[in-house]
C-alpha cells in the first residue's frame, strides 16, 4: 500500500516486483506503509541481489539494530575491521559523518547500494532547520550522499511518507518514486 498523499510513477503488487523493477542499477524511493515489511521482505532481497557493498542508513539507533538483523548486516557499532570484511553495514545518518563513516562513504562507488530507510525523516534532518545534526554536519552528510551518486553508488529510499523534503532528497539522490 501506498501512502496516500503522494502519488507514485509506478505501483507494484509485490516487493518482489518491486525489486525486479529497481534491478541492479535504478534508484527509487520506494513508498510503502509502515509494517508492511519493507525490510524484511525488500532489503534483505536487495542486499542478496547487490554485487558491491551494501549500506543501510536509518534515523534511530533502535531501528539500525532490527534493520541490521533483518538485513543481515555488520552494525555500525563494530569493529571497522568487521564492517570492511562483510562489506555491509547499518547506521544512523548521524555516523555518516564520524571517521568510519567517512572513510566509508569514500570508499563507494558503482556498484555499490546505499539504502536509506525512513528516508523521509533522515530528508528532513538533512534539509530542514537543524535540530539533531548542526548545519556543518547537515551539509557534510548532504556532500557526501551526493558524492556517492556521482560515483556511481546506487540509492534506494524507503519510507510510508514523502513531504516536501524527501522529495527534495530523492531527487538530489536521482531518485524515481515507486
Amino acid at each position: 500500500p501506498m501512502h496516500r498523499i503522494e502519488r507514485p510513477s509506478r505501483t507494484f503488487a509485490t516487493f518482489c516486483d518491486a525489486l525486479a523493477y529497481a534491478g541492479t542499477d535504478r534508484n527509487i524511493a520506494l513508498l510503502a506503509a509502515l509494517g508492511s515489511g519493507k525490510n524484511q521482505n525488500f532489503v534483505r532481497r536487495l542486499k542478496a541481489a547487490c554485487g558491491g557493498k551494501f549500506w543501510s542508513i536509518t534515523t534511530l539507533t533502535a531501528l539500525v539494530d532490527s534493520n541490521a538483523a533483518s538485513a543481515q548486516t555488520a552494525h555500525y557499532r563494530d569493529d571497522l575491521s568487521v564492517i570492511s570484511a562483510t562489506g555491509s553495514v547499518t547506521s544512523t545518518v548521524h555516523w555518516m559523518t564520524t571517521d568510519a563513516g567517512k572513510a566509508l562513504a569514500a570508499g563507494m562507488g558503482a556498484g555499490d547500494t546505499v539504502v536509506i530507510d525512513e528516508f523521509d525523516a533522515v530528508a528532513r534532518m538533512l534539509l530542514d532547520v537543524p535540530t539533531i545534526l548542526d548545519r556543518f554536519k547537515q551539509s557534510e552528510t548532504l556532500e557526501a550522499l551526493v558524492a556517492m551518486r556521482e560515483a556511481g553508488v546506487r540509492f534506494v529510499l524507503l519510507d510510508g511518507d514523502y513531504s516536501a523534503a524527501g522529495r527534495e532528497l530523492a531527487a538530489l539522490l536521482g531518485c524515481e518514486s515507486v
